[in-house]
């Protein structure tokens, strides 16, 4: 998943209502990057880092690497 995708999700996430389905997947989602994640810069443009604390933002802060 991209960061721009999962952001959108994130931003949605407050304002449209997910079944328990959807909060699992997205769930599922989050444990396999986090798994994979690797913290390190800011993946968006800067001017956008004060609005995404990375206590609920973490994901915007590092890189995915996939297992070899």
């Amino acid at each position: 998943m991209q960061v721009h995708q999962r952001l959108k999700l994130a931003l949605l996430e407050a304002d449209v209502p997910q079944t328990e389905a959807e909060k699992r997947r997205l769930a599922g989602y989050d444990m396999r990057l986090w798994a994979e994640f690797r913290p390190g810069v800011f993946a968006l443009e800067p001017f956008l880092q004060p609005i995404a604390p990375a206590s609920q933002y973490w994901w915007l802060y590092g890189s995915h690497q996939a297992a070899t």
